[in-house]
């Protein structure tokens, strides 16, 4: 069986068979992009739940700096640098600047992973 096929809104001179004609039109068809896009989507996530099952390391680092008058109290009191010296009611209000550096090494190990 031949068949012609409508491209672009006019007709192709050349003859097709039907096969031809279901394998373009599977090809253009967004219907079957987005099957596969979740196909690959789902096994993904089927990767990423095999890798949640070991053990994990990860670092992380924060540099603040600040002379909000809040900000810098808190950060004096949290570091133990607090003195009498800053509880006067000038450097209460300006503090100058105050630098927080905070840094975390965090490893994670599954206890239960129900693989057999």
């Amino acid at each position: 069986m031949l068949l012609t096929l409508l491209v672009a809104g006019r007709i192709s001179a050349e003859p097709v068979d039907l096969e031809r004609a279901v394998a373009r039109a599977l090809e253009r068809s967004g219907h079957v992009a987005a099957a596969a896009a979740a196909g690959r989507e789902a096994e993904a996530a089927g990767r990423e739940a095999r890798r949640r099952g070991w053990p994990a390391l990860s670092a992380r680092a924060a540099a603040v700096r600040g002379d909000h008058p809040v900000y810098a109290f808190g950060e004096l009191l949290e570091q133990r640098r607090l003195e009498p010296a800053d509880m006067a009611l000038d450097r209460l209000n300006r503090p100058g600047y105050v630098t927080s550096l905070k840094g975390a090494l965090e490893l994670s190990v599954p206890l239960y992973t129900a693989r057999e």
